[in-house]
């Protein structure tokens, strides 16, 4: 299987409407017939959770997940908040049924200065709360969309850039030893703009050693299925499937 073709059947971060920014549209039953009719074989349900979900929250979609008839594999996961020190919000015995476990520096609970008011301030925050979420022991399977708010300029350049080359190499070593892979996810205003930054940094992953997962981050059915930034990423990097992480089915 081509690596586009692998990219393009399969996503594993779809929100319903538990989350809400999601659109009233995002039910289970509506994000799976839009699965089948675009080609997924691989689908991941995964809404936010803290701030305002809990897992007996999330725990109410396996009915309708088990229940559904439908080709597509269906997976429950979830993109859970961290805490100021980048621990997860909840332990890992509290979402041990989920399949797998996403979560993202910039969805936190706790107060952050805005980052306009200091934007290397915040990148720097935000390097120290992926140190904490790599150092904790809580379940930890993708990072989420990390770079989608280091997208902006500073200084001339973008924010991303102003981490040092061996400071992402350190958190990404991290993250290969603690199996956490790297969402790819295009969903960043100015991308075009910052292209050539979100080669270099993942290409510092790649070499780490990190695995990757390709997503919509869907909120609204015609998101699902766009993924043609994560394509030209994966072939421009020359990453083949076995660079790809896929889940396993929980136990419980």
């Amino acid at each position: 299987m081509g690596i586009a073709k692998h990219i393009v059947t399969q996503d594993y971060h779809v929100h319903t409407t538990l989350s809400v920014c999601a659109l009233k549209e995002m039910t289970v039953q509506n994000i799976v017939r839009r699965a089948e009719r675009i080609g997924y074989r691989l689908l991941g349900i995964s809404d936010h959770l803290g701030g305002y979900n809990t897992p007996a929250d999330l725990r109410g979609l396996t009915p309708q997940l088990t229940e559904i008839e439908t080709d597509v594999e269906l997976f429950l996961g979830c993109e859970m908040c961290v805490k100021l020190s980048g621990e997860p919000v909840f332990p890992a015995e509290e979402v041990a049924f989920l399949d797998y476990v996403m979560v993202a520096m910039c969805h936190v609970i706790g107060d952050l200065p805005p980052l306009k008011d200091d934007p290397k301030a915040w990148l720097d925050g935000w390097a120290g709360r992926l140190d904490g979420a790599i150092a904790c022991d809580d379940r930890i399977n993708i990072l989420a969309h990390p770079l989608r708010t280091l997208g902006g300029y500073y200084e001339g350049k973008p924010l991303m850039l102003h981490l040092p080359p061996a400071r992402w190499e350190e958190l990404f070593r991290g993250m290969a030893e603690r199996g956490i892979a790297m969402e790819m996810c295009g969903v960043m205003e100015n991308y075009p703009t910052v292209y050539d930054a979100v080669r270099v940094v993942h290409r510092i992953a790649h070499e780490q050693g990190v695995k990757f997962t390709a997503s919509s981050d869907a909120h609204g059915l015609d998101r699902m299925g766009f993924q043609c930034t994560n394509i030209r990423l994966a072939e421009d990097l020359g990453l083949t499937p076995e660079d790809f992480w896929t889940p396993t089915r929980s136990a419980k």
